[in-house]
């Protein structure tokens, strides 16, 4: 098979193994392993024919091959697309594997560094790369709001009948959905994820199809059937979200929002009016759900009972109405933004004093936890704090310093770009990211198979989309007959 056509052909499995993997990324961990291997092989086997062709060449032109030639041709054929976050993303692969070389543990620290970061981190450079045309990404799109769409539908039917029909889990006595994961935060931070971009489709005119003269009627049914599909799933999936009553999922979701309104001003009374409707519909459930409340149950239950005695509570209490008010809702702020995860964060902050640069190593927080008495599931319930347990300070540092160069380059992109369709994604795509960040807060999604690849297939989506390449062009220009 020649080079190129062998090339091409690693290409094209690859970009279908993504389509495989957002659709079952939510359903099944093994699956997703799966196509990440098939992922990885194709990239290294085209990297190898690749850098094989460039020996070929450099035989036949320039003789005899040096070490310091072969070296440079070596590097030249595997590094990674050229663009802005090649650099951060290699500097925070640097110092992890630092993390690895100090590590407590190094057999846990290798497994996660090869098993996790590695395959990732390949994942985002591999997507980057292949993944360069509109009709790519339209294709990448559709795949993962119909898995969406498949995973809030068994969602509610765990609700509505008691049992969802993936796995046949029933619901549990708190009536918290978790439709195919395992526990309803997961489900919680997905939806944080998928929900932004669902509504920047929603407030966006539809750039999908190209203007064609002679399907006009075809494109017009196409493009209201889809306008349906898309208002319809971003109910579903609002109805979810709240089911799972996650309030770290809720709390995301709202800053999220909040961001996607601020970048596009003209159309935010949609998410607006979308979130009052939420939050007047899920939470007067949610105490009874969590055993928990926007405010303070002491407080509010003795604020009660002393104006029940009306003016002997006037004359005991000198407290300025305004002060004991604030003093009520502070710490209803604190109960619910802690969320009683105070003492493991605090633990954390032991791990980190001992190792402030390079941490105990990668993946060894499971193993280090319990010589701090830490006994809460073996993590710190913050993606942020395990991080810098980990991998120091440094390594924290350089994971948000991938972040600061993402949104600094998509929101400056926002200025000069043109194409609708590359704005509702940056826009969708940031806006998720944002909500998945303040969720780490509370939890440790970062971690997981899932969410984590999740979290790097975004990253990437909002990177490659920028590129202006493929991706800019109308699917009528670039393939007729899509």
């Amino acid at each position: 098979m020649p080079d190129s056509k062998l090339t091409s052909w690693c290409d094209r499995t690859t970009v279908f193994s993504f389509y495989a993997l957002i659709y079952f990324l939510p359903i099944s961990t093994a699956l997703v392993e799966i196509c990440s291997t098939v992922i990885l092989t194709a990239f290294f086997w085209k990297r190898s024919v690749n850098f094989a062709a460039a020996l070929k060449r450099h035989a036949v032109t320039s003789g005899p091959l040096s070490w310091r030639r072969g070296w440079h041709l070596f590097t030249e054929s595997f590094q990674p697309p050229a663009h802005p976050l090649r650099g951060p993303i290699g500097i925070f692969i640097l110092i992890n594997f630092l993390s690895v070389v100090v590590s407590l543990y190094p057999s846990l620290s290798i497994k996660g560094f090869i098993g996790k970061l590695m395959q990732s981190t390949f994942l985002y450079f591999s997507f980057v790369e292949t993944m360069n045309t509109r009709r790519k990404f339209c294709i990448f799109i559709g795949v993962f709001f119909v898995s969406t769409t498949l995973i809030v539908c068994n969602g509610l039917a765990q609700f509505f009948q008691g049992t969802e029909f993936i796995f046949g889990k029933t619901l549990p006595g708190d009536g918290r959905v978790a439709s195919s994961f395992k526990h309803p935060n997961d489900l919680g931070a997905y939806l944080v994820m998928v929900l932004p971009m669902i509504f920047s489709f929603v407030m966006a005119r539809w750039p999908f199809w190209p203007q064609g003269s002679g399907r006009k009627k075809t494109v017009l049914g196409w493009k209201i059937a889809a306008r349906i599909f898309i208002v319809v799933l971003l109910a579903m999936s609002l109805s979810v979200l709240g089911l799972t009553y996650s309030r770290g999922a809720w709390l995301s979701f709202a800053i999220g929002i909040v961001f996607l309104m601020g970048m596009n001003r003209r159309h935010a009374v949609v998410p607006l009016a979308a979130g009052i409707l939420f939050f007047f519909i899920f939470s007067p459930h949610l105490a009874p759900r969590r055993n928990v409340s926007f405010v303070s149950d002491d407080l509010l239950r003795e604020k009660l009972d002393r104006v029940e005695q009306g003016d002997q509570y006037a004359k005991e209490n000198r407290t300025p109405p305004f002060a004991r008010r604030m003093e009520i809702w502070s710490s209803s702020l604190r109960r619910f933004t802690a969320m009683g995860r105070d003492n493991y964060w605090r633990e954390a902050v032991h791990i980190i004093r001992s190792s402030p640069l390079l941490g105990t190593g990668l993946n060894t927080y499971s193993r280090v936890g319990p010589e701090y008495k830490i006994n809460w599931g073996g993590y710190p319930h913050n993606c942020f704090l395990q991080m810098a347990a980990e991998t120091g300070l440094l390594g924290l540092g350089s994971f948000l310093w991938v972040f600061l160069i993402l949104f600094y380059g998509a929101l400056k992109s926002l200025k000069t770009i043109e194409p609708d369709f590359a704005r509702v994604v940056i826009q969708g795509g940031l806006a998720g990211l944002l909500g998945f960040i303040v969720h780490s807060f509370v939890d440790t999604h970062f971690y997981s198979v899932q969410l984590g690849n999740l979290m790097w297939l975004m990253m990437a989506l909002v990177t490659a989309v920028q590129q202006p390449m493929g991706a800019m062009k109308r699917v009528g220009k670039e393939d007729p007959g899509a």
